[in-house]
């Protein structure tokens, strides 16, 4: 079974600009992938071809990064950027997985790069089966988006919204000590106020 989700436009490359989901490159990417599977990986194969079939199901969502740099300046979250593509589905006994698919370097459609699990993925269903969650993805008022923060080990949802006040940031447990994990939630202004001493602490050591 899959998650229900409503297929709608999603930003990119910065956080006040948003084209459509590039559904078709998406998708062809995926499809070219299970093309070119070994035999061996039948299974996986089996799960790319059901979210083409069922793309609506699949929560398609974009994932934006930063860097300890961006995140210890002010604004921080207005530097990220859009590092690709993600599909979720539940496979074998109801396992959730993220398959994420990322730009080409030259430009010209997408590629698939990694399937992932773990407590991380199993997190963030969590939150998305939580009904007011839900409601406020499926209502078109916010965008379902991964805010993934590696340096940080950060892995937080970001429901944006037109006006970016109301945006609202779920980190996703286990997360550091100095942040509030789900289900408390954060504002923008909140959420990098909390992380900016860190990200400057972490500037300096690296």
């Amino acid at each position: 079974s899959y998650f229900p989700c409503l297929i709608d436009a999603a930003r990119s490359p910065n956080m006040y600009d948003e084209p459509e989901i590039p559904l078709k490159e998406l998708l062809s990417a995926l499809q070219k992938e299970r093309d070119n599977l070994h035999g061996s990986y039948a299974d996986i194969a089996q799960m790319f071809k059901e979210i083409c079939e069922h793309p609506e199901k699949s929560w398609v969502h974009p994932v934006f990064v930063a860097g300890l740099s961006d995140l210890s300046a002010p604004n921080g979250l207005g530097k990220a950027r859009n590092a690709g593509w993600r599909f979720l589905v539940q496979h074998g006994s109801k396992r959730n997985y993220a398959v994420e698919l990322e730009p080409n370097p030259k430009g010209d459609g997408y590629a698939f790069a990694e399937l992932d699990k773990g407590p991380f993925i199993d997190g963030m269903c969590d939150v998305l089966e939580n009904t007011e969650i839900a409601e406020k993805i499926h209502s078109g008022k916010f965008k379902l988006t991964v805010l993934r923060l590696n340096a940080m080990r950060i892995y937080a949802l970001w429901l944006r919204s037109d006006k970016p006040a109301k945006d609202i940031i779920i980190v996703i447990p286990p997360g550091p000590a100095y942040l509030k994990t789900w289900p408390d939630v954060y504002n923008i202004k909140g959420f990098e106020s909390a992380l900016k001493t860190a990200a400057k602490r972490m500037v300096k050591m690296n």
